[in-house]
Protein backbone atom coordinates (compact mmCIF):
# COMPACT_ATOMS: atom_id res chain seq x y z
CA UNK A 1 0.00 0.00 0.00
CA UNK A 2 1.64 3.46 -0.96
CA UNK A 3 2.45 5.64 1.47
CA UNK A 4 2.25 9.46 1.53
CA UNK A 5 4.62 11.78 2.19
CA UNK A 6 4.16 13.14 5.98
CA UNK A 7 5.13 16.87 7.72
CA UNK A 8 7.75 15.57 10.09
CA UNK A 9 8.82 18.61 12.19
CA UNK A 10 11.38 18.02 14.72
CA UNK A 11 10.59 19.61 17.92
CA UNK A 12 14.12 19.97 19.07
CA UNK A 13 15.16 22.03 16.41
CA UNK A 14 12.46 24.39 16.54
CA UNK A 15 13.93 25.54 19.87
CA UNK A 16 17.03 25.95 18.82
CA UNK A 17 19.48 26.52 15.79
CA UNK A 18 19.25 23.00 14.33
CA UNK A 19 19.54 19.42 15.50
CA UNK A 20 22.08 16.40 14.93
CA UNK A 21 21.85 13.36 14.84
CA UNK A 22 23.19 10.59 13.22
CA UNK A 23 21.57 7.06 11.30
CA UNK A 24 20.29 4.26 13.05
CA UNK A 25 19.89 1.00 10.22
CA UNK A 26 17.29 -0.43 12.77
CA UNK A 27 14.91 2.13 11.45
CA UNK A 28 13.35 4.05 9.25
CA UNK A 29 11.29 7.36 8.82
CA UNK A 30 8.84 7.25 6.15
CA UNK A 31 8.75 9.45 3.05
CA UNK A 32 8.08 12.76 4.88
CA UNK A 33 9.07 16.57 4.71
CA UNK A 34 9.98 19.52 7.26
CA UNK A 35 10.46 23.36 7.25
CA UNK A 36 14.48 23.11 7.98
CA UNK A 37 16.93 22.80 5.88
CA UNK A 38 18.26 18.85 6.02
CA UNK A 39 22.32 17.91 5.59
CA UNK A 40 22.98 14.24 5.16
CA UNK A 41 26.61 13.66 5.57
CA UNK A 42 27.33 9.87 4.46
CA UNK A 43 30.94 9.17 6.07
CA UNK A 44 30.41 4.89 5.21
CA UNK A 45 29.23 2.32 3.31
CA UNK A 46 26.74 2.91 0.05
CA UNK A 47 23.09 4.74 0.17
CA UNK A 48 19.78 4.66 -2.07
CA UNK A 49 17.53 7.21 -1.40
CA UNK A 50 15.11 9.54 -2.81
CA UNK A 51 14.32 13.04 -3.28
CA UNK A 52 10.61 14.03 -4.77
CA UNK A 53 11.03 11.81 -7.86
CA UNK A 54 14.49 11.20 -7.80
CA UNK A 55 16.00 7.90 -6.78
CA UNK A 56 19.57 8.30 -6.77
CA UNK A 57 22.70 5.65 -4.99
CA UNK A 58 25.71 7.48 -4.00
CA UNK A 59 28.86 6.28 -1.88
CA UNK A 60 30.52 7.72 1.07
CA UNK A 61 32.26 10.17 1.16
CA UNK A 62 28.75 12.25 -0.13
CA UNK A 63 26.96 15.15 0.98
CA UNK A 64 22.89 14.88 0.24
CA UNK A 65 21.12 18.35 0.32
CA UNK A 66 17.08 17.93 1.23
CA UNK A 67 15.54 21.03 0.59
CA UNK A 68 12.37 22.04 2.83
CA UNK A 69 9.19 20.84 2.11
CA UNK A 70 10.43 18.26 -0.46
CA UNK A 71 9.55 15.25 0.39
CA UNK A 72 12.63 12.43 0.58
CA UNK A 73 13.05 8.96 2.26
CA UNK A 74 15.91 6.49 2.40
CA UNK A 75 15.19 3.43 0.35
CA UNK A 76 18.09 1.35 1.46
CA UNK A 77 21.86 0.94 2.89
CA UNK A 78 24.61 -1.15 2.61
CA UNK A 79 25.50 -3.22 6.05
CA UNK A 80 28.63 -0.24 6.26
CA UNK A 81 26.14 2.49 6.05
CA UNK A 82 26.69 5.47 8.47
CA UNK A 83 25.84 9.23 8.22
CA UNK A 84 24.82 12.19 10.19
CA UNK A 85 21.72 14.51 9.32
CA UNK A 86 22.06 18.26 10.60
CA UNK A 87 19.10 20.49 10.14
CA UNK A 88 19.04 23.81 10.46
CA UNK A 89 16.24 26.03 11.15
CA UNK A 90 15.72 29.39 8.37
CA UNK A 91 16.25 32.33 10.27
CA UNK A 92 19.69 30.30 11.52
CA UNK A 93 20.57 28.79 7.84
CA UNK A 94 19.79 32.46 7.08
CA UNK A 95 22.57 33.81 9.40
CA UNK A 96 25.43 31.76 8.55
CA UNK A 97 23.95 31.98 4.66
CA UNK A 98 24.33 36.00 4.47
CA UNK A 99 27.98 35.57 5.45
CA UNK A 100 28.71 34.36 2.11
CA UNK A 101 28.29 36.51 -1.24
CA UNK A 102 28.22 33.70 -3.87
CA UNK A 103 25.24 32.46 -2.30
CA UNK A 104 23.58 36.09 -2.41
CA UNK A 105 25.01 36.71 -5.75
CA UNK A 106 22.72 33.41 -6.91
CA UNK A 107 19.63 34.51 -4.78
CA UNK A 108 19.62 38.35 -5.77
CA UNK A 109 18.64 37.76 -9.76
CA UNK A 110 15.25 35.26 -9.16
CA UNK A 111 14.07 36.89 -6.09
CA UNK A 112 14.15 40.48 -8.09
CA UNK A 113 10.47 41.44 -7.24
CA UNK A 114 9.18 39.16 -5.10
CA UNK A 115 8.77 40.40 -1.69
CA UNK A 116 10.46 37.60 1.14
CA UNK A 117 8.24 36.21 3.78
CA UNK A 118 9.28 34.03 6.52
CA UNK A 119 11.05 31.87 4.70
CA UNK A 120 13.83 34.34 3.49
CA UNK A 121 15.57 34.32 -0.14
CA UNK A 122 19.05 32.35 0.73
CA UNK A 123 16.38 29.26 -0.23
CA UNK A 124 16.42 30.20 -3.89
CA UNK A 125 20.50 30.46 -4.08
CA UNK A 126 20.74 27.34 -2.39
CA UNK A 127 17.86 25.34 -4.81
CA UNK A 128 19.97 26.85 -7.75
CA UNK A 129 23.28 25.41 -6.35
CA UNK A 130 21.90 21.70 -5.53
CA UNK A 131 19.74 21.77 -9.01
CA UNK A 132 18.18 18.65 -10.32
CA UNK A 133 20.98 16.53 -8.87
CA UNK A 134 21.01 16.42 -4.33
CA UNK A 135 24.11 14.65 -3.87
CA UNK A 136 27.98 15.81 -3.95
CA UNK A 137 31.25 13.39 -4.24
CA UNK A 138 33.21 14.91 -1.23
CA UNK A 139 36.94 14.74 -0.04
CA UNK A 140 37.55 12.34 2.78
CA UNK A 141 39.39 14.71 5.02
CA UNK A 142 35.73 16.86 4.58
CA UNK A 143 33.77 13.87 5.40
CA UNK A 144 36.26 13.59 8.27
CA UNK A 145 35.78 17.27 9.89
CA UNK A 146 32.00 17.35 8.77
CA UNK A 147 31.94 14.17 11.02
CA UNK A 148 33.81 15.42 13.58
CA UNK A 149 31.56 18.42 13.92
CA UNK A 150 28.42 16.87 13.83
CA UNK A 151 29.43 14.28 16.71
CA UNK A 152 30.66 17.69 18.81
CA UNK A 153 27.47 18.54 17.99
CA UNK A 154 25.24 15.76 18.83
CA UNK A 155 26.87 15.60 22.19
CA UNK A 156 26.55 18.79 23.00
CA UNK A 157 23.38 20.36 24.87
CA UNK A 158 21.45 22.47 22.13
CA UNK A 159 21.37 25.69 24.46
CA UNK A 160 25.34 25.20 25.37
CA UNK A 161 27.97 27.59 23.76
CA UNK A 162 29.39 24.96 21.45
CA UNK A 163 26.33 24.04 20.24
CA UNK A 164 25.69 26.67 16.99
CA UNK A 165 29.20 27.11 15.98
CA UNK A 166 29.20 23.77 15.26
CA UNK A 167 26.64 23.41 13.34
CA UNK A 168 27.66 27.14 11.69
CA UNK A 169 30.00 25.49 10.91
CA UNK A 170 28.84 22.25 9.29
CA UNK A 171 26.63 24.81 7.02
CA UNK A 172 29.52 26.62 5.86
CA UNK A 173 31.79 23.74 5.01
CA UNK A 174 29.18 22.24 3.22
CA UNK A 175 28.06 25.42 0.90
CA UNK A 176 30.92 25.93 0.83
CA UNK A 177 32.05 22.51 -0.75
CA UNK A 178 28.54 22.28 -2.62
CA UNK A 179 29.47 25.54 -4.23
CA UNK A 180 33.04 24.53 -5.76
CA UNK A 181 31.70 21.55 -7.89
CA UNK A 182 28.78 24.13 -9.32
CA UNK A 183 30.72 23.74 -12.79
CA UNK A 184 29.89 20.13 -13.10
CA UNK A 185 26.55 20.08 -11.35
CA UNK A 186 23.16 19.57 -13.35
CA UNK A 187 21.05 23.06 -13.16
CA UNK A 188 18.13 23.01 -11.45
CA UNK A 189 15.14 22.44 -13.06
CA UNK A 190 12.04 25.05 -13.17
CA UNK A 191 10.32 23.08 -10.51
CA UNK A 192 12.85 23.17 -7.84
CA UNK A 193 13.27 26.84 -8.45
CA UNK A 194 9.33 27.20 -8.35
CA UNK A 195 9.30 25.02 -4.85
CA UNK A 196 12.01 27.84 -3.93
CA UNK A 197 10.22 30.70 -4.55
CA UNK A 198 7.46 29.47 -2.77
CA UNK A 199 10.16 29.53 0.36
CA UNK A 200 10.99 32.40 0.09
CA UNK A 201 7.55 34.08 -0.27
CA UNK A 202 4.45 31.08 0.33
CA UNK A 203 1.65 34.04 -0.79
CA UNK A 204 3.01 34.32 -4.44
CA UNK A 205 0.37 33.73 -6.36
CA UNK A 206 0.89 31.45 -9.61
CA UNK A 207 0.95 33.72 -12.43
CA UNK A 208 4.09 35.65 -10.32
CA UNK A 209 6.14 32.62 -10.42
CA UNK A 210 4.95 32.17 -13.73
CA UNK A 211 6.25 35.50 -14.70
CA UNK A 212 9.51 35.34 -12.83
CA UNK A 213 10.41 32.20 -14.45
CA UNK A 214 9.23 33.13 -17.72
CA UNK A 215 6.80 29.96 -18.45
CA UNK A 216 3.14 29.27 -18.77
CA UNK A 217 0.80 28.03 -16.11
CA UNK A 218 0.38 24.89 -17.68
CA UNK A 219 3.98 24.44 -18.21
CA UNK A 220 4.50 24.73 -14.82
CA UNK A 221 1.93 22.58 -13.55
CA UNK A 222 3.62 19.70 -15.80
CA UNK A 223 7.08 20.37 -14.25
CA UNK A 224 5.39 20.10 -11.00
CA UNK A 225 3.76 16.65 -11.42
CA UNK A 226 7.45 15.11 -13.70
CA UNK A 227 9.91 16.00 -11.15
CA UNK A 228 8.24 16.54 -7.82
CA UNK A 229 5.83 13.82 -8.04
CA UNK A 230 3.07 16.50 -6.61
CA UNK A 231 0.83 19.46 -8.37
CA UNK A 232 1.81 23.08 -7.63
CA UNK A 233 -1.43 23.65 -5.15
CA UNK A 234 -0.15 20.46 -2.80
CA UNK A 235 2.90 22.00 -2.82
CA UNK A 236 2.24 26.00 -2.42
CA UNK A 237 -0.39 24.23 0.72
CA UNK A 238 3.13 22.62 1.84
CA UNK A 239 5.22 25.55 1.55
CA UNK A 240 2.59 27.66 3.84
CA UNK A 241 2.16 25.04 6.22
CA UNK A 242 5.64 24.90 7.13
CA UNK A 243 6.17 29.08 7.06
CA UNK A 244 2.32 29.13 9.13
CA UNK A 245 4.30 26.60 11.23
CA UNK A 246 7.79 28.49 11.64
CA UNK A 247 5.98 31.63 12.17
CA UNK A 248 3.47 30.33 14.76
CA UNK A 249 5.95 28.17 16.71
CA UNK A 250 8.56 31.54 17.67
CA UNK A 251 5.38 32.75 20.08
CA UNK A 252 5.93 36.56 18.67
CA UNK A 253 2.59 36.69 16.43
CA UNK A 254 -0.83 34.93 16.49
CA UNK A 255 -1.54 32.12 14.88
CA UNK A 256 -4.29 34.38 12.84
CA UNK A 257 -0.93 36.71 11.74
CA UNK A 258 0.81 34.08 11.16
CA UNK A 259 -1.43 32.58 8.83
CA UNK A 260 -1.87 35.53 6.82
CA UNK A 261 1.36 35.96 6.63
CA UNK A 262 1.87 32.69 5.58
CA UNK A 263 -0.58 32.81 2.72
CA UNK A 264 -3.49 31.50 3.93
CA UNK A 265 -7.05 33.45 3.76
CA UNK A 266 -7.61 33.19 7.09
CA UNK A 267 -6.84 31.17 10.21
CA UNK A 268 -9.91 28.44 9.61
CA UNK A 269 -8.44 27.48 5.74
CA UNK A 270 -4.90 27.37 7.65
CA UNK A 271 -6.48 25.34 10.53
CA UNK A 272 -8.43 23.16 8.19
CA UNK A 273 -5.26 22.31 5.66
CA UNK A 274 -2.87 21.93 9.15
CA UNK A 275 -5.46 19.29 11.12
CA UNK A 276 -5.72 17.43 7.18
CA UNK A 277 -1.68 17.13 7.23
CA UNK A 278 -1.05 16.56 10.07
CA UNK A 279 -4.11 14.75 12.43
CA UNK A 280 -3.37 18.01 14.93
CA UNK A 281 -5.13 21.17 15.62
CA UNK A 282 -2.61 23.37 15.26
CA UNK A 283 -2.27 24.33 19.17
CA UNK A 284 -2.29 20.88 19.97
CA UNK A 285 0.86 20.35 17.49
CA UNK A 286 2.39 22.96 18.96
CA UNK A 287 1.57 23.40 22.46
CA UNK A 288 0.35 20.40 23.55
CA UNK A 289 2.94 17.75 22.81
CA UNK A 290 1.31 16.73 19.07
CA UNK A 291 4.75 18.05 18.00
CA UNK A 292 7.23 16.10 19.89
CA UNK A 293 5.02 12.71 18.51
CA UNK A 294 5.10 13.82 15.41
CA UNK A 295 9.13 13.94 15.15
CA UNK A 296 9.29 10.57 16.88
CA UNK A 297 7.26 8.59 13.88
CA UNK A 298 9.23 5.71 12.85
CA UNK A 299 8.14 2.49 11.62
CA UNK A 300 9.81 -0.96 10.73
CA UNK A 301 11.57 -1.28 7.47
CA UNK A 302 9.88 -4.17 6.38
CA UNK A 303 6.18 -2.96 7.06
CA UNK A 304 7.57 0.30 4.40
CA UNK A 305 6.05 -0.61 0.97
Amino acid sequence: MARGAILQEFADAGRYAGAVFYYNPSWIRPAHYHGQLELLILTRGELTFRVAGLVQTIAAPALVWHLPTLEHECVRGSYDCFFWIAMFEPDFAEQVLSQMPKIRQRTSALTRNVEAGPFSQWIVGLASLVGATPAFQVPARLALRLEELSALAHHVEPAGVAFAPALGEILTLAVAETVSQLSSAAPASLAELGTALLLAAPRLPREVICRQLDVSSSYLARQFRERLGTTFVEYRTRARLVSFLAGAAQGHTTLLRAALDSGFGSYSQAHRAFSTTTGYCPRDYLFNGGRDERSLVVVNEARVT
